[in-house]
């Protein structure tokens, strides 16, 4: 169960995720921290800005190269560089009531 104030490690989220019988192959890859969410006019997880963070972090990380994170955001309509340069306001401040 979260305790709010603690935070989990990857290897932990791993364990218990492998505890609860879930699939090598649907386990993550890495584990990012957030205070909320961004969030659409309509109170709902903003899919779209979570993918071009996470993408556009991945491309400054070294995980992927820009052209595929670029394809990957393609479909929201947002490029790596939109991200990067701060042209795509991602807040992630909010919580879903």
């Amino acid at each position: 169960e979260p305790v709010k104030g603690e935070t989990i490690s990857l290897d932990e989220l791993i364990r218990y995720l492998k505890g609860l019988g879930i699939a090598v192959f649907s386990l993550p890859e890495r584990l990012e921290i957030v205070d909320g969410w961004p969030l659409t006019p309509k109170n709902a997880i903003d899919k779209r800005r979570l993918r071009a963070y996470i993408t556009a972090k991945a491309v400054e990380e070294g995980a992927i190269r820009k052209e595929f994170g670029n394809d990957y955001l393609k479909r929201d309509k947002f490029s790596v560089d939109d991200v990067i340069q701060g042209k795509v306001k991602i807040d992630f401040a909010q919580t879903p009531t």
